[in-house]
């Protein structure tokens, strides 16, 4: 029983195993910490990106009747369309599938845009 239970918990490491451990430490070509550090990055930015968004909406309700107001509109919305392409750069170079953060990409961008366009139509009543 002894000798079972040693055997399970015993690691077996062959030959080859320095290198495959540099290669499992290896991830698109980065180094795992740096793949890590990229996601870290791009969580840490869409995050950001959504409480600078939560903030361009209420200032763009507060705004919404003041049309000489909608510049400062236009630069909250391409704050947010800016964060939200950074955050997918990042998340790209940190190893993310490309298929789901250019869907990530285009739904995150679908609110900055509408926004964007308001100030611009506010702003076109301006004239």
């Amino acid at each position: 029983s002894f000798m079972h239970c040693s055997r399970m918990l015993s690691i077996e490491v062959p030959a080859f195993a320095p290198s495959t451990f540099a290669l499992k430490l290896m991830r698109n070509g980065l180094p795992y910490a740096l793949s890590a550090l990229m996601l870290y990055a791009s969580g840490i930015v869409a995050l950001l990106g959504s409480v600078l968004e939560f903030v361009a909406g209420i200032v763009g309700v507060a705004n919404s009747k003041k049309s000489h107001k909608a510049t400062t509109c236009l630069v909250w919305g391409i704050i947010v369309a800016a964060i939200t392409v950074l955050s997918t750069i990042l998340a790209l170079a940190g190893g993310n599938s490309f298929g789901d953060q250019i869907v990530s990409l285009l739904i995150g961008l679908v609110l900055p845009v509408l926004y964007i366009i308001g100030a611009v139509m506010n702003k076109k009543t301006q004239q």
